[in-house]
């Protein structure tokens, strides 16, 4: 964690305001204990609070939700507060919602989650902060490329703490990268590919693969459409999604799975 001053504009209105911003924050947390805000120096130390991230279901594939959970260790401080500000790869995740934990009680502004970035303001009774380590609040994401999506905490993001040494507000900056994991099953074949229904074709197979596998299929958007079993390791595909419709034109992508967990991605065309 680092503790430091805030970087305000040299503006003297934007400074006073934001200033104003960050100890109402705290005061509003400290007043019902009886406590105040001490105005002095902020440096880092070991046993200061940190937040990570941790993602609860790895490998990840196109279309499969992700859940994400903010965790707190108070180290040897004590926690009354937390403001989060989280900012996420917009081109690899689909925001759902974001939701409190259990670690804080209170939630003392509603979550939001936004085009890139998530916000929620949890606390507890200012009487009896927080200590040890816990979920503070929980993110829902739908899955939407390969490339690895990578999660931040900004800068505004604020714990107030509690302590002997002091009631400050802390900044905290760290960085958490969820990485998309998967083998690849080198012998699978998708055919015909490019799929033209006008000269008759009516169905795209999927061969060469291990006993057991599973086809999912979906838009390039990250869209299930349908999931296909293939017990010999071969299955053939009617074009139809899974409420029975046919698939309109279109690039679509597919995850072939093994039992043991190995993965094949690839992409293929349906034109009409």
């Amino acid at each position: 964690m680092e503790r430091r001053s805030f970087p305000f504009p040299s503006r003297p209105n934007f400074w006073c305001i934001e200033m104003r911003k960050m100890k109402t924050f705290l005061t509003l947390i400290l007043t019902a204990a009886g406590l105040t805000l001490m105005s002095r120096p902020v440096h880092a130390a070991a046993g200061n609070p940190l937040l990570r991230f941790e993602a609860d279901n790895q490998p990840l594939v196109i279309g499969d939700p992700l859940t994400v959970q903010v965790v707190l260790d108070t180290k040897s401080r004590t926690v009354s507060a937390v403001e989060l500000h989280i900012q996420f790869s917009t081109h690899a995740l689909h925001g759902l919602s974001i939701q409190k934990g259990s670690f804080l009680e209170k939630e003392l502004s509603a979550g939001g989650m936004f085009a890139s970035s998530a916000t929620i303001t949890l606390g507890c009774d200012p009487s009896m902060p927080v200590t040890g380590v816990g979920t503070i609040a929980v993110l829902t994401f739908t899955v939407l490329s390969e490339d690895s999506p990578q999660l931040n905490f900004d800068a505004q993001t604020k714990l107030a703490v509690i302590g002997a040494d002091g009631n400050t507000v802390d900044v905290m900056s760290p960085l958490s990268t969820i990485t998309l994991a998967g083998e690849s099953l080198a012998s699978v074949r998708v055919y015909p590919n490019p799929v033209r229904v006008a000269r008759g074709d009516n169905h795209l197979m999927f061969d060469q693969m291990p006993a057991g596998s599973t086809v999912k299929i979906y838009t390039v958007s990250g869209r299930w459409v349908k999931t296909l079993p293939a017990p010999s390791g071969s299955v053939s595909w009617d074009l139809l999604n899974d409420s029975g419709d046919r698939v309109a034109s279109g690039i679509y992508l597919y995850l072939a799975a093994d039992a043991q967990g190995n993965k094949s991605r690839g992409k293929f065309t349906v034109i009409k």
